[in-house]
């Protein structure tokens, strides 16, 4: 008896903590989806705002990351250098335009002409795979960039999709790195480079 009566205290304090820390966490959950509703609310409210909403979002994003950027506020574009492979280096421009946010990233920045069939069908066949994004090919500037355009709308009120779309850009410029620098260091025909890095990715997901 003395026992529960030293324990009974003990276990009815152990019952209120556990239920206002439930309270606690209940509140905490609900004042951030209201807080996040009236933030969806105010936006819509001022889609006319978008443009600078998500600019905003833009540098806050490239700020917590705490990369190295350049900002250029007249133009509303930011511009970065990624790491791809040990010894390629790869610029990255992130645009705010009226209506869309536009991702790209430079694959290769010259390329001779005499090359520039096996460019396009090499371009051909990833856009043939690709669901995020294009890969442009310039027979003007002998350039390849992979570019991925996004409604402003969804941005402004979901601007944790700038972070998930910077990722999957990055990903997929990465395969389009290996496929085109493959292709002009080695002369294969595209077929071959792109049922290789198939293959590559293949494996990857195996060994995981």
């Amino acid at each position: 008896m003395d026992i529960l009566k030293f324990l009974a205290p003990i276990i009815i304090l152990s019952f209120i903590f556990v239920f206002f820390n439930a309270i606690g966490i209940w509140i905490k959950h609900y004042y951030y989806v209201f807080s996040e509703t009236l933030r969806k609310i105010y936006r819509l409210l001022n889609v006319k705002k978008r443009t600078e909403i998500v600019w905003n979002e833009l540098i806050k994003f490239h700020k917590e990351e705490g990369w190295n950027y350049g900002q250029f506020d007249k133009e509303k574009y930011i511009q970065t250098i990624f790491n791809i492979e040990d010894n390629l280096r790869i610029k990255f421009t992130y645009q705010v335009g009226r209506d869309k946010l536009e991702f790209q990233s430079l694959i290769l920045n010259s390329f001779d002409e005499d090359r520039t069939t096996d460019i396009l069908v090499l371009a051909s066949h990833f856009n043939g795979l690709l669901n995020f994004g294009k890969v442009s090919v310039s027979t003007k500037y002998n350039c390849v960039e992979l570019i991925h355009s996004g409604d402003l709308v969804t941005y402004m009120l979901f601007p944790g999709e700038i972070q998930s779309d910077q990722r999957v850009h990055y990903n997929v410029t990465r395969d389009c790195c290996w496929a085109f620098s493959n292709l002009i260091e080695t002369g294969e025909d595209p077929v071959f480079v792109i049922s290789e890095l198939l293959r590559r990715k293949d494996d990857d997901k195996t060994n995981m």
